[in-house]
Parts: structure tokens; C-alpha cells; sequence
């Protein structure tokens, strides 16, 4: 599942696509994706807390809560990732006010800030479930594999224990604000078409775009590469059919 940087490195000297990089095979089911070597993923948004203002025994007390959290999902199976995303905002104060002051301070703040690109950091975690990490639980996936009842079975089971997981995290931050990625359904020309909050997630990292994605038929490695690559010494340059985006290393 991990792939040696020196060929990330290679890939976007050259301006390849992505495919072979991309490790993400199929959308399991609703809220889990499944890798090429028969991982499961979990991921989830939070929102955060304000610690500057916070009190130093809550805040103890919270770091705590989240060391018995992974001592609780702790096995060579489970891996957690975090990551953390800065993006360009415009914002403004919403509301209605019944003062000529409140409302043309409000006005004031909007116009200012309106005018500004802010930048928001925004947080994600991903559980990921690798029940096919060494030698003999191999073997037993490459004997599966020719009996495609039996394999679902065993998916399945690892879908539960990943459900049991999931539930632990999703109590230990409760705190903060925690949000489950799924697929959701819309309304498009009459047909009711199934997008994904992992996928549009996944698609933001490889592209610096968001937008929504649909749960494809095809591999997903094949369908979220749609981006070439080239990097530089500071920058790297990724180009989609829409869009040009620079950044920097």
C-alpha cells in the first residue's frame, strides 16, 4: 500500500498520470473504500476545539481521553491516519439586527473581510483496516479468491470489526465535532446518482480541487486520475481538464 517516494518523485518529474499511485480500488459500501491490496477506510471530519481559551485540566483531561482512545483500537491491523488542509475561504458574518450600529458594524466587518482570501485549516482523520499484512493472511486472501461467497463472508466480517472501531472513534471525538464521510444521494435530469464525501476528499489531495464526485463503476484508480503532475525543486505544478494549480513544496 505504500509506495517508495522515489517513484512518487519519478512519476511527477516526468508529468505521468497517477493511476498506478493511486492506491483506492472500489467504494465498498456507503461509508468504507477499499484499496488494491484489500484495505478498509474509514474517514471522518472534525471540526476541532479552541484551545487557546480552554482551561489546562480540560484540556489534560481531553489529551487522555484520546491516549485511551488509541490504546483501545491499538493492533498491528489498524493504522490511523490524520491529515490537516489549509484552505483559501471567503467569509462573512450571516444574521439580521434590529440597530443601525449592529447593522452597520456587521456591513463594515463584510465589507472588510469579504474582500479578503482567509485561510481555514481543516481536519480529517482515516481509520484503515489492513487485515492482509503478512505471509499466511496472504495466502488465505490469494486462496479466497477463487470463491467469491466465501470472500464476501470474510469482508464482511472485517467490515464489522472495522464498524466496532469506527464506533470508538466516533465517541472519543464526539468532543470535537466529528462527522463520518459517506455517499450521499442527488437529483440529476430525473436520475438519482450516488456521490461520495471520501471520494471528493481523496480527489481534493491529488488535484487542490473540490468537487463532487460520483461513486464510479470502474476502478477508482482509474477514475480519480485525472490530473497530471510535474514537480520542481519548490514548486509542483497539477494540471486537470479545468483547472491549473501551482504549489509549493
Amino acid at each position: 500500500m505504500n509506495m517508495p517516494i522515489e517513484k512518487h518523485v519519478a512519476a511527477a518529474m516526468e508529468g505521468e498520470t497517477l493511476d498506478d499511485y493511486i492506491p483506492f480500488s472500489s467504494h465498498y459500501n456507503h461509508n468504507t473504500i477499499k484499496t488494491k491490496d484489500e484495505c478498509f477506510i474509514r474517514l471522518y471530519r472534525l471540526d476541532g476545539i479552541a484551545h487557546e481559551s480552554a482551561d489546562a485540566v480540560d484540556i489534560q483531561s481531553r489529551i487522555e481521553s484520546l491516549h485511551t482512545f488509541y490504546k483501545s483500537i491499538g493492533a498491528p491491523t489498524v493504522a490511523l491516519w490524520q491529515y490537516q488542509l489549509r484552505t483559501k475561504r471567503h467569509d462573512k458574518l450571516d444574521g439580521e439586527f434590529k440597530t443601525n450600529f449592529t447593522r452597520d458594524l456587521c456591513q463594515k466587518y463584510n465589507d472588510k473581510i469579504g474582500e479578503e482570501e482567509l485561510f481555514v485549516n481543516e481536519l480529517y482523520i482515516a481509520i484503515v483496516y489492513k487485515p492482509y499484512r503478512d505471509t499466511a493472511s496472504k495466502m488465505r486472501l490469494k486462496s479466497l479468491k477463487g470463491n467469491r461467497e466465501l470472500l464476501i463472508s470474510e469482508f464482511e466480517q472485517h467490515i464489522q470489526a472495522l464498524d466496532e472501531i469506527g464506533n470508538k472513534c466516533l465517541q472519543s471525538f464526539k468532543r470535537y465535532g466529528i462527522e463520518e464521510l459517506t455517499t450521499y444521494t442527488l437529483d440529476e435530469f430525473g436520475d438519482k446518482v450516488v456521490f461520495s464525501e471520501g471520494l471528493e476528499f481523496f480527489h481534493f489531495l491529488l488535484t487542490f480541487q473540490w468537487q463532487r464526485v460520483r461513486v464510479p463503476k470502474k476502478p477508482l484508480y482509474e477514475y480519480l486520475n485525472n490530473a497530471h503532475v510535474l514537480a520542481g525543486t519548490e514548486t509542483i505544478r497539477v494540471s486537470t481538464r479545468d483547472k491549473l494549480d501551482m504549489r509549493k513544496l
